[in-house]
């Protein structure tokens, strides 16, 4: 095989797997939204032991609603918002308002914003085609 051939099916294979890997955040953080609206309903709500068909139905809805990029979108906003609210939230937690708390802040809204901001646009080329 010769060596421009091999190369691009090299990226190709990197490219199928940062895909997939994406979707796999996606539906991971979408199971772990499911639940918690399972566990709203059987806490809040009083319907018993019901409450698994209600985060059953949200993550099949969730997954239904995947196809659209506005969701994919919205989406990783709000994980983006959960993910950094949380890191900051552990660093406050023992620090309190510092420069340590700020630069948890700020790195991990990079960090993690890159992430989702880099899967977002993966699913966008994996959807358009």
């Amino acid at each position: 095989m010769n060596k421009k051939l091999e190369s691009t099916m090299r990226r190709a294979v990197i490219s199928e797997r940062a895909q997939r890997g994406m979707s796999w955040l996606l539906f991971i953080e979408i199971l772990w939204l499911a639940g918690t609206l399972g566990l709203v309903a059987y806490k809040f709500l009083n319907i018993g032991n019901w409450a698994w068909l209600v985060g059953g139905l949200a993550y099949f809805g969730f997954l239904w609603l995947r196809r659209y990029s506005l969701f994919c979108k919205v989406m990783s906003i709000i994980f983006t918002v959960y993910w950094v609210f949380g890191f900051t939230a552990l660093s406050y937690s023992s620090y309190g308002i510092s420069a340590m708390t700020i630069g948890v802040a700020v790195v991990s809204l990079i960090f993690i914003g890159g992430i989702h901001w880099r899967g977002l646009q993966e699913m966008d080329d994996l959807y358009a085609r």
